[in-house]
């Protein structure tokens, strides 16, 4: 299932979240790789979860 609902993300999804889980990087340091702020690296993070959340 997880599996399933991560095959359904973006390319950009995808990389904030390996970023931010598995590099462990800050949402400022996401943010400058990808050329957004740290806010919206935090509430595009949130809309992620949800949607993987919703799939399980």
């Amino acid at each position: 299932m997880v599996n399933d609902s991560l095959t359904n993300l973006s390319c950009e999804e995808l990389a904030i979240l390996y970023m931010k889980y598995f590099l462990k990087k800050s949402d400022r340091e996401i943010g400058t790789l990808i050329g957004i702020s740290s806010q919206a690296v935090s509430k595009r993070k949130r809309k992620i979860v949800q949607k993987i959340r919703k799939k399980i």
